[in-house]
Formats: C-alpha cells, sequence, structure tokens
C-alpha cells in the first residue's frame, strides 16, 4: 500500500510565508586539501559561522536525503555532525534534524535507516520525518504556484540552517540552496513541480521559506549527472552565508569552474542570470 502522504493531502492550517530575519553576511568559502583541514578550519570558525544563534534557540536543520545513496547523493554525516557537534560546543542544544525522501524513497524513516542516520545522529539530536509531520499552507506572491504545502515544524523553530550538496542536476540544472527546499515541500505537490517551469518553480521556493544560514558542502560535487549520480571531482570548498542567493552563487562559480577544468561545461552559461533558476531567483531577492 502507499503511504498514507502519497494517498491524500492533510492540511491543518495556514500561514504567511517563513522569511528569515538574520542580516545579509559575507559570504565565506573554507578551501582545504583534506576533509580534516575543512572541519579543523570550520572548528575555528564557528563563533563567526553561528553568529546569528544563541543557546536558547531550537535549531532545525534541513539536510539533503533525496536518497540514501552516498555523498553527494545525499548529505555527508560526518558533515552533519560536525555542524552539530558545534552548535552543542556553543551551548545550542534543542536541534532537530529533518527531512522528506524523494516520493520514490519514502517513508523517510526507512531510507534514514539505510542512511545510518538514526545510529550516527539520534543521540546528538532529535530527527524528524517530514512525512510524518502536520502540513501547513503558504501563500505568497507567486507566479508559477498558487500555493505551496510545508511542514508545520518550520514555524516551530527559531533558526533553519539549510546543509546542502553542491552538484549538477540532470532537470533543474544544479541543486544548490534554494533547490534543498524541494525536501520541504508535500510531497503531492512535488508532482506539480516536475510538471512544468521546474527551474522557475525551484526559485519560487524561496518566497515560501528561507533559511538563516546555508551551509553549501562542494567537497566533492557531481559536476555531471545529478541529483543521485554522476561525474564527481575534487572541489575541496565549503560555502557558508546567510543570503541564499549569495550563496547559491558561490556555488554555482565553484560548479562551473570545475565543469571547466574537467571540459563538462554543456549547457552552463558564464553569466548565472542567464540560468532560468537564477533568473527567477534574482527578482524575488531584489525585493528584500
Amino acid at each position: 500500500m502507499r503511504p498514507k502522504v502519497l494517498r491524500k493531502m492533510v492540511v491543518s492550517g495556514e500561514r504567511n510565508p517563513r522569511l528569515t530575519t538574520v542580516p545579509n553576511r559575507e559570504v565565506i568559502q573554507i578551501v582545504g586539501e583534506s576533509d580534516e583541514a575543512i572541519f579543523s578550519e570550520m572548528e575555528s570558525m564557528k563563533e563567526r559561522i553561528f553568529q546569528d544563534f544563541s543557546p536558547s534557540d531550537q535549531v532545525l536543520i534541513k539536510f539533503n536525503l533525496n536518497t540514501a545513496l552516498p555523498f553527494p547523493a545525499s548529505t555527508d554525516l560526518e558533515m552533519l555532525e560536525q555542524i552539530v557537534s558545534q552548535l552543542h560546543d556553543l551551548g545550542i542544544h534543542r536541534i532537530f534534524i529533518g527531512e522528506c525522501a524523494s516520493n520514490p524513497k519514502i517513508p523517510t524513516r526507512k531510507t534514514m535507516k539505510e542512511k545510518g542516520l538514526f545510529e550516527r545522529i539520534e543521540k546528538q539530536a532529535k530527527i524528524i520525518c517530514f512525512d510524518e509531520q502536520d502540513w501547513i499552507r503558504v501563500k505568497a506572491d507567486f507566479h508559477y504556484w498558487e500555493e505551496l504545502i510545508v511542514p508545520k515544524t518550520i514555524f516551530e523553530v527559531d533558526k533553519i540552517i539549510y546543509l546542502a550538496n553542491v552538484k549538477t542536476h540532470c532537470r533543474a540544472d544544479f541543486s544548490l540552496g534554494i533547490k534543498l527546499a524541494v525536501g520541504l515541500l508535500h510531497p503531492l505537490k512535488r508532482f506539480e513541480l516536475h510538471r512544468d517551469h521546474l527551474q522557475e518553480k525551484v526559485a519560487e521556493l524561496s518566497l515560501a521559506v528561507q533559511p538563516d544560514l546555508i551551509i553549501l558542502d562542494g567537497r566533492k560535487p557531481f559536476i555531471t549527472g545529478g541529483p543521485d549520480e554522476g561525474m564527481t571531482v575534487e572541489g575541496d570548498t565549503i560555502i557558508i552565508g546567510t543570503n541564499l542567493l549569495d550563496v547559491d552563487l558561490a556555488g554555482y562559480e565553484l560548479l562551473l569552474s570545475l565543469k571547466k577544468a574537467n571540459q563538462v561545461v554543456e549547457h552552463f552559461t558564464e553569466d548565472p542570470y542567464e540560468m532560468r533558476q537564477f533568473k527567477v531567483a534574482k527578482e524575488i531577492f531584489e525585493r528584500r
């Protein structure tokens, strides 16, 4: 039998968009020749990275579990553990780890178990499967959507962190911070997402939900294919910031440079705003 969330859409209320109030800060890029070097640099910079967070905050980390396949198809659990540990070091202990797997991989709990998430993270943070939670309707000034249905959880926390991977995407061109919000969509709305204007609809997700911090893991991106498989290269970079568009532009620059170096530029353009996802995102963030 199909999971309940794929059979019927039950909405428990309506809310205004969840937009961040955290100020725009300079994008941080951490480059290292090894994971250990990168993690060490993140550790030394944690007060700066999490400067807008306080010990009283409830923090939701929205990670990437489209599938349980290894990083970069899904989040690297070592990176997730590093972030949780640094939050603990700063006195932040009310931490939630949330995601809804892709429709073929629902129930999310099963995919999380396959990934090994519970045995690695459960003692450090509370794990939330969005497909088991209540859903809220969000209406905004959309052009490509009429409304979005997202987890009630996102309105119950003080801060949201997006932990996204840098990678190409066979249908959406690329998957960075903005696209991570697809995992916040009610699974039945994802059919609508993929019906038409995919890139534009992805950009408009940020009209409904915006995180307070974005961390792009570009240590080992897909530079072809994606989101689940493709050509992987060493990127050796973590990109961190508070503005989705600024962070994604930096992620795109990294992705394009790696594609050039490996002669797989394909249809990616020098001007990011010629890419449909960025064209719409630019219009959205200029209104902020």
